[in-house]
């Protein structure tokens, strides 16, 4: 097995059992390793520490992958990988996140990591319209498009035709280095920020499910444009 650098392997993973449960590559002869690998979880399969997988069994082993994509792991855990003179295997680790550093290493392959264009806090990589600190922020994958994080609601006041607006969305809570916050437009050009408050949190574990309200309320012959957005925190 020659694979060049620009060689692509996916590898399916939904537990420690070879080829019933992940996916092996095995070779006969010499597999000489290059290109990129990126692992890929089935049905929420989340790696256990310490657990193993062994991806490539082969008479000798050369090279390595030059990248290496555990994003869609998850925040938790990371596989360190060993090439060996038989065998590619995998040990899964504990990982922890601190900060958007992080956060930057653990989400990107090295080379994606080091690039400002790519892994900088203001970047969108995979096009979704969440930026890498949402991203980061909110829970989700900045290599995957998802949909969005956040969900709007419209509630009547006591008085006649207005309305309060709140948003209610998920916050990782190893996340103390950005904070949310509102912004307005009236005509999805011109941004301005907008003061809202929290006005509910429940503590899910990983995640807390947050909800919070605009603080000035609207009418029925305004028309308004709200976002959320995740900037550092001062």
């Amino acid at each position: 097995l020659n694979l060049d650098p620009t060689s692509q392997v996916h590898l399916e993973i939904s537990g420690t059992e070879a080829e019933a449960m992940y996916d092996q590559i095995e070779v006969t002869g010499t597999a000489a390793l290059g290109g990129k690998l990126t692992l890929y979880p089935i049905g929420g399969y989340e790696p256990l520490e310490n657990e193993q997988f062994e991806f490539v069994k082969a008479m000798d082993i050369t090279g390595g992958f030059v990248e290496i994509d555990q994003s869609r792991l998850g925040r938790d855990v990371r596989l360190d990988f060993e090439v060996g003179n038989t065998g590619l295997m995998a040990t899964a680790m504990p990982l922890t996140i601190g900060s958007y550093a992080d956060w930057r290493q653990a989400f990107f392959t090295e080379p994606d990591a080091a690039d400002d264009l790519v892994s900088g806090p203001d970047q969108d990589p995979d096009g979704d319209g969440s930026t890498n600190r949402m991203e980061y922020a909110f829970g989700g994958n900045p290599n995957v498009p998802e949909g969005s994080p956040v969900t709007f609601d419209l509630n009547e006041t006591a008085n006649p035709d207005e309305y309060a607006v709140t948003a209610t969305f998920d916050w990782a809570n190893d996340v103390t280095d950005s904070v949310w916050f509102f912004e307005v437009s009236d005509d999805l050009s011109d941004w301005t920020e907008a003061a809202a408050t929290e006005t509910g949190r429940v503590n899910n574990g990983d995640f807390s499910r947050i909800t919070a309200a605009w603080t000035d309320p609207i009418n029925l012959t305004q028309r308004i444009f709200l976002r959320i957005g995740v900037k550092e925190s001062l």
